[in-house]
Order: structure tokens, then sequence, then C-alpha cells
């Protein structure tokens, strides 16, 4: 961009900083920060977030934590931004002293990153108090999907999951549909089986997102068997239900009857 005569402004210095995060670019990253310096940019908070952000991932904690005291105003993503570095980088102890010196609201992504570090280091007792916490300000397991699954590898989704629990959050559909897929990304058959004897025994209804996910998972651990069980057990499909199976199992000859059955329940 610069070598072609443009110059990065407020807003595109923070999606730079995001790429250099997503491909863990530090030495990019680090060429970025010289950049908004150099550029007078460095003042602004979304800037200034961007970098926290871009240590933070790249697990360079220290050079994020200077960035995140030389900034004379930091918000929720700020602290959030820090402490989520800090549990990825397995500085737990850290990320809960930044948690318990938080001036501002936490989110639910700060909270996920809490429940997790309170699950490594086995803090039941603050567990609770963070449950309480959750109960008093309302934060429903839907709202944790749409502000943290996104933001989460396989191995972390299935931690945030467990912190969930521990801190009392019921899972709905949607999180445990988030949790079989990460267990489908990451060939874990074992938790993949827990969930689903957690949902049967809590009675929760299959709708056809949670059907999808499930014998998506079996069919990628390799249970073949239980992904045909789980696909037999939904009420209803749909084409992602077909592709779950007959392309993950590779059972090709049933493709054609089995869209043919697709459009016959459909119009019924």
């Amino acid at each position: 961009m610069v070598q072609n005569g443009f110059s990065p402004d407020l807003y595109t210095f923070p999606v730079i900083l995001r790429s250099c995060s997503k491909i863990s670019g530090i030495r990019e990253g680090v060429q970025v920060h010289g950049l908004v310096v150099k550029m007078g940019f460095w003042s602004d908070l979304y800037v200034q977030n961007g970098l926290v952000n871009m240590y933070s991932v790249c697990g360079e904690f220290c050079d994020g934590y200077k960035v995140f005291t030389e900034m004379p105003f930091r918000d929720v993503v700020s602290w959030t931004s820090l402490i989520s570095g800090c549990v990825k980088s397995g500085l737990f102890e850290r990320a809960l002293i930044l948690f318990s010196n938080m001036d501002v609201e936490p989110n639910a992504a700060t909270i996920a990153s809490v429940l997790v570090g309170c699950g490594r280091l086995g803090d039941v007792r603050l567990g609770r108090g963070i449950h309480g916490w959750i109960l008093k300000r309302e934060f429903t397991a839907e709202r944790f999907d749409e502000e943290c699954f996104d933001g989460y590898c396989p191995k972390e989704a299935l931690e945030f999951f467990h912190a969930m629990q521990m801190s009392g959050v019921e899972p709905d559909i949607v999180t445990l549909a988030s949790v079989l897929s990460a267990c489908a990304s990451m060939g874990a058959l074992e938790i993949g089986r827990w969930v689903h004897e957690y949902v049967d025994r809590k009675g929760i209804e299959w709708d056809v997102h949670l059907g999808t996910a499930m014998t998506d998972m079996y069919a990628k651990c390799g249970s073949i068997d239980m992904a045909l069980r789980a696909f037999h057990q939904m009420q209803h499909k749909n084409i992602s239900t077909y592709n779950a199976f007959y392309i993950r199992t590779r059972s090709s000859d049933l493709k054609f009857s089995s869209y043919k059955r697709l459009e016959l329940e459909n119009s019924s």
C-alpha cells in the first residue's frame, strides 16, 4: 500500500493490525507499530486497541502491556485484549489480576477469557463469584455464543465450554452445536459423546442445527455407526444434514436417493 503511494489512516491501521494478528505476524506488526507512531496515529483508541490485541495474540505480552499502560484512556476492548492475551500465553494468574483491576464493565468476551483462566488454575471460588456476577447481569449462553465462540479455536472453544459449566451457565442448543463443531475439527470423539449424553440427559430436543452438528461430529471422527444413528434420529433434515453424513462418510451411491427423499420431505 505504502509502496504504491497510498497512506494508511485511522480506518486502515486497525484492519492491518487484525490481519497481522490472524497470521501471528509479529514482525509485520512491529513494522506497522513503527508506522503508526511515525504518521502520528498513536493517540487513536482503535489503533491502540489494535496494537494491544496484535501483541497479545502473537504472544508478546510485555509489548502489549507496554502499549496498554501508555494509553490515556482504556475501554473494555483494551482490557479484554490484554486479558485474553494472558490466557492464551498461559499467564492465568496475571489475567485474573488484570480482571480484578478493571475499571470498566467487562463484556461476555472478557468473562469467557477469565473463566478459562479460572478453569486452568482450578480457582473454584472465583468461578462461583463470576457465576453470581453473570446471574445479576442476566448473561445468557446465547450472548456468550455471539461474542465469544467465533474468536476461539476449537481447543479454546472446548475449554470455554467447560469453564461455562463451572460457572453455572447452562449451555443452549447454539452453544452445544458450536462445541460439537469444535469436537469435529479436533477429532475429539470422547468429548463429542459426552455432549451427546448431556443432551439426552437434559432432555434437550434436537433441532436441525444440533442434529446436523451431531451427525457431522460423529462422521468426521470416524464413528460411522453413530453418525448414521444420529442422522436417523433427526425428525427434520436439510441439505446440510445430508451433506454432513453422505459426503463425510463418502456414501456417494446413496446421494441421489437421499436428495430425492429430501425433496419429498420438503414438499409434504
